[in-house]
């Protein structure tokens, strides 16, 4: 194994580390071992407790970015892809006008709702 020499630690951060040490029952070299070992080991228990920090939205996107590492997305056909283009460019130009994601859902709840049969 390799050694390491750690110098101009400060004299409070020395003392933690040998009370800590003596909390665990081991050596200050052991219990540096386990903070670095403990420190560079990424687990899926860190990521996920590092994940549910963010917030509902990020998670969202992180879970978006982590399905397409796994699945792919395939390819589009030709049409679909030039049906894209041609509504991208549409849009660019200012020929359509947009609708917020949050008033056609609006709308389509309020349709639903008129739809359904009361009891």
């Amino acid at each position: 194994m390799a050694d390491i020499v750690l110098r101009n630690l400060e004299d409070d951060f020395k003392e933690k580390l040998r009370l800590r040490a003596a909390s665990n029952q081991r050596s200050m070299n052991a219990e540096l071992r386990d903070i670095v070992s403990a420190a560079l080991a990424v687990s899926l228990e860190t990521v996920e407790a590092a994940a549910l920090q963010l917030s509902a939205e990020e998670r969202t996107e992180w879970i978006e970015r982590l399905i397409d590492t796994v699945l792919p997305a395939p390819p589009l056909h030709p049409a679909w892809e030039a049906e894209i283009a041609r509504r991208v460019a549409e849009t660019d130009a200012g020929l359509v006008e947009s609708i917020p994601a949050e008033k056609v859902f609006a709308e389509l709840r309020a349709m639903i709702e008129a739809y359904e049969p009361k009891a």
